[in-house]
């Protein structure tokens, strides 16, 4: 194993593995990226937090952790237009001057409102867990001025069939039966 430089390892903080959880609510946020994906007629959007206690949440997940969690899918399908349009005029609201322009990389650097919130979700293995969605797109300035709406931002759980394959899921390993690892007793 390689050893880690001693000054290192003594300001290293230690971690039992979980890390802190953004919290669900209502966030300045800045667009740091956009994407046209036109074959599949949306925007990929990257956003962070800008403002307060969070800011830069999601560029400290990256050096921490490797990955980008602040994304934000946006179709401009015929079906999808009005949503499409309340971003944009959300993102116009907020920033003075800007018009939207068909030029997608003109996003980057704008601000934006996001009420962020949770859901349930199974995984490729069959397990429950959670992640963060976009709930809402609204005006930032309706945020700092605290004129959004008072949303109850309660975890979005698992769809009924989503619940029968978790539930599945679960029966299939207490029916297994795994060889137990014998071990000592525990010195505490």
């Amino acid at each position: 194993m390689k050893k880690i430089n001693q000054n290192k390892w003594n300001d290293t903080k230690a971690s039992g593995g979980e890390f802190d959880k953004l919290p669900a609510g209502a966030y300045i946020c800045v667009i740091r990226s956009v994407e046209d994906v036109p074959d599949r007629e949306y925007l990929k959007i990257e956003y962070d937090i800008a403002d307060g206690k969070y800011k830069n949440w999601w560029l400290d997940t990256q050096e921490r952790a490797g990955f980008w969690g602040g994304t934000l899918y946006r179709s401009y399908k015929e079906k999808a237009l009005g949503m499409f349009k309340g971003f944009t005029e959300a993102v116009e609201k907020t920033n003075d001057g800007f018009k939207w322009n068909w030029d997608e990389q003109a996003l980057k650097g704008k601000y934006i409102g996001l009420i962020l919130n949770y859901e349930q979700f199974l995984n490729k293995d069959n397990e429950c867990k959670e992640r963060i969605y976009v709930k809402s797109v609204v005006n930032a300035r309706d945020i700092r001025a605290g004129k959004y709406n008072d949303l109850k931002l309660t975890v979005k759980e698992l769809k009924d069939e989503d619940k029968d394959k978790l539930a599945d899921a679960e029966q299939t390993k207490e029916e297994n039966n795994y060889e137990e690892l014998q071990v000592g007793e525990i010195p505490f």
